[in-house]
């Protein structure tokens, strides 16, 4: 199965898509120099391309028949279950007791714990192995009025209703999961041009903090899937004096976001979406220390002190 290349739901991916492209489209001047291909086309059509995937049937709508027929099919199954037991009944009564037991597993009784579970194709087999019984053994069975004549029908009936109930569910299944890797693809689509989009506008603007946070992934996810900010903020201090580091560095690894302390060693990476990240800090003079794996909650600002050995 296709599998999403982007770490956030495919709604996020969406929003953050859209505005990422409304932010090319103010700052065409500037990609257009950068690339000949970006012009404002080069915007519509990958905003063509986000609506597509947009409109695609997400999850829920995708699997709405799916969960419908597996509810009509358990339905039938119970019909199916109770109706082998009333032939085990019938079974008890018109063959030797001593005999029973293997004429119980001839109409399929190995299989009835599964099939009471569920499990589709145990319940197939238990049908069948009921039908052919019942069959193979009317005339034993209805000896002395004991199953009735309208019995076979009534077993039959309902083996045909699953069986057409199962069909549709498998073929709805199959519905859901191509439509779940044509919208998985779609979305993967989006988020490879958006990204590279991203990149080139990181680089354009590098010297413009506030312009190059517009087109990094994790910030605009941040600003729109929170409900409020989080993030983590810190003090970086001398392990040596406990002074404050001046030009502190702190970057979240696997993403271009950079900040600087200020002069109190202060530092601030925020927004971010919720999740673990891996934060390295630097300063001149100072050896560099990784933390890994810190945690940022939804609508939190964490707080993450460190201290740097001197050189």
């Amino acid at each position: 199965m296709v599998q999403n290349i982007f770490k956030c739901t495919q709604g996020e991916l969406i929003a953050v898509a859209e505005k990422g492209w409304n932010s090319y489209l103010q700052r065409l001047t500037g990609f257009s120099s950068y690339r000949g291909y970006y012009d404002e086309l080069y915007a519509t059509n990958a905003l063509a391309a986000v609506n597509a995937a947009n409109i695609l049937p997400d999850a829920q709508a995708r699997y709405a028949n799916v969960e419908v027929y597996r509810v009509e099919l358990t339905h039938i199954a119970d019909t199916c279950l109770g109706n082998w037991q009333t032939l085990k009944r019938y079974t008890l009564t018109s063959f030797p007791a001593d005999t029973t037991k293997a004429r119980l597993e001839e109409a399929g009784s190995d299989r009835y714990e599964k099939a009471r579970n569920y499990n589709w194709d145990e319940v197939k087999r238990l049908n069948t192995s009921g039908a052919t019984f019942i069959a193979t053994h009317t005339a034993a069975l209805s000896a002395g009025n004991n199953m009735p004549a309208t019995f076979e029908d009534t077993y039959n009936d309902a083996v045909e209703a699953f069986n057409a109930k199962y069909l549709q569910f498998i073929g709805e299944e199959e519905a859901a999961y191509n439509a779940t890797e044509l919208k998985v693809t779609a979305c993967n689509g989006v988020y490879t041009t958006l990204i590279n989009m991203f990149k080139d506008g990181q680089e354009i603007f590098k010297n413009v903090e506030g312009i190059r946070r517009q087109f990094t992934f994790d910030i605009v996810l941040g600003l729109i899937s929170n409900p409020g900010q989080a993030g983590i903020i810190g003090i970086g201090t001398s392990s040596l004096d406990n002074a404050p580091i001046i030009n502190l560095e702190a970057t979240v690894l696997g993403t271009s976001f950079t900040t600087i302390g200020n002069q109190q060693g202060e530092y601030r990476l925020v927004p971010l979406s919720e999740g673990r990240y891996d934060v390295r800090f630097n300063a001149p003079g100072y050896r560099d220390m990784v933390i890994n794996q810190f945690q940022v909650t939804t609508g939190t600002i964490s707080t993450l002190d460190i201290q740097l050995d001197p050189e």
